[in-house]
């Protein structure tokens, strides 16, 4: 994992990684622990240095959160919370808006844009369909 590391610049390459990595990650996990944390670890790092590198929003978003939030409930816990916070808060607005719980950020720690604006004033005026 550290040769991708240097060469991962793109969405479309880590994606590519992840597709290569993922697949085997509860093997890992069984044979070797620490090396998924370590895994969690570099994905977040390499999602900073994508966020940085893309000047627009990442089209691959959702389907990355996902996967982080597949691996935190099924595979870490909270184990790497304290090495992921400060990357989570590094990526912009968006993405910490949509993995503020896998570090548990309030909506008010999380800077506010145009976009996250509008999708956090959704979010807490939306009320389930019973409710009125």
């Amino acid at each position: 994992m550290e040769k991708f590391v240097p060469v991962i610049k793109n969405e479309i390459q880590l994606l590519f990684v992840c597709h290569l990595v993922m697949p085997f990650l509860q093997r890992f996990n069984s044979e070797k622990p620490p090396l998924v944390c370590k895994l969690t670890i570099t994905l977040y790092e390499l999602l900073e240095v994508v966020d940085k590198a893309t000047p627009g929003d990442l089209i691959y978003m959702d389907i990355f959160c996902d996967l982080l939030y597949h691996i935190k409930y099924m595979f870490t816990g909270d184990i790497v919370k304290n090495e992921i916070e400060a990357k989570i808060r590094n990526l912009r607005p968006i993405l910490q808006l949509r993995l503020r719980f896998i570090t548990h950020l309030n909506l008010e720690e999380i800077p506010a844009s145009s976009s996250s604006k509008s999708t956090t004033s959704q979010a807490q005026n939306a009320q389930p369909s019973g409710m009125m």
